[in-house]
């Protein structure tokens, strides 16, 4: 029954110097309670915590935009941001020793990093696009055995490149891939996650705009399921290496492949006016 009042100011700027150039940037206050997925859980993997209190600190970023002219046969645009972000008592999910997931405050965190993206048109065919993500992250002040140690469920690297080739919209045929660093389940950093490296592909097809679209894509082409890594984490010199299933940020088994079928469509009169 606690009632909470916070500051939250902040401040933005836009600059645009020529049309296809802009310089943005942002700082400011920010301020989170704990959500009620973190208070009480979901009476499965994630155990909730009720004597949690908000996280609070100061962020900032500052970005780039630049694009090409639009009208051309070939055009595209890239964007790249820096970020930092200094937090107290940061609500961080860890696992424990039942290997369930568990929301704690750190005493104090630093997250920081840089963003790009790019996408690139080659006429009227070909489609290109990127998204690389890269950020150092670590706890200030905490119980001393984790002062220095990596933030758990966040991957120092995160890349996805993808490809796509069309004729107008009738067909489109598409590539992409994915790369996820391995990320620590727990506050003393002695459990890593297997790095994810991931293919997958689709097909579209749509003979007209008022005719439904018909999707056939395929995830994790490649059926990898498990990873070689370092037997242990904490002397990965030594050279003994070790099986390691794929999982997700809470610890479950990734899919092999995965096939889905899509059909999409809008049905007469439906959206109309009475």
């Amino acid at each position: 029954n606690q009632q909470i009042a916070a500051l939250m100011p902040s401040l933005g700027l836009l600059v645009r110097p020529l049309p296809t150039l802009s310089l943005k940037g942002t700082v400011g206050r920010s301020f989170r309670p704990p959500d009620f997925l973190e208070l009480f859980g979901d009476r499965g993997a994630v155990v909730g915590n009720t004597d949690l209190v908000p996280e609070h600190g100061w962020a900032w970023d500052a970005g780039v935009r630049a694009e090409s002219p639009s009208g051309g046969p070939v055009g595209g645009a890239l964007e790249s941001a820096f970020f930092w972000r200094d937090t107290r008592d940061a609500i961080v999910f860890v696992q424990n020793a039942q290997r369930t997931q568990i929301p704690i405050n750190f005493g104090r965190a630093r997250v920081y990093g840089v963003e790009a993206a790019a996408d690139a048109r080659l006429g009227e065919v070909v489609d290109l696009h990127g998204a690389f993500t890269g950020l150092v992250s670590e706890v200030t002040e905490s119980y001393g055995a984790y002062v220095g140690n990596q933030l758990p469920r966040l991957p120092a690297v995160e890349l996805r490149l993808g490809a796509e080739v069309h004729w107008r919209e009738v067909v489109r045929v598409g590539y992409a891939w994915s790369y996820t660093a391995g990320n620590y389940w727990d506050a003393t950093n002695w459990h890593l996650a297997a790095p994810r490296s991931l293919h997958g592909a689709f097909v579209r097809v749509q003979p007209g705009p008022r005719w439904p679209s018909l999707e056939l894509e395929v995830r994790n082409l490649t059926d990898q399921r498990v990873q070689v890594v370092p037997r242990d984490v904490l002397n990965p010199d030594d050279g003994a290496r070790a099986v390691q299933p794929l999982t997700d940020f809470l610890g479950y088994p990734l899919p092999g492949r995965l096939v889905l079928v899509s059909l999409r469509g809008t049905l007469p009169g439906a959206g109309a006016a009475p």
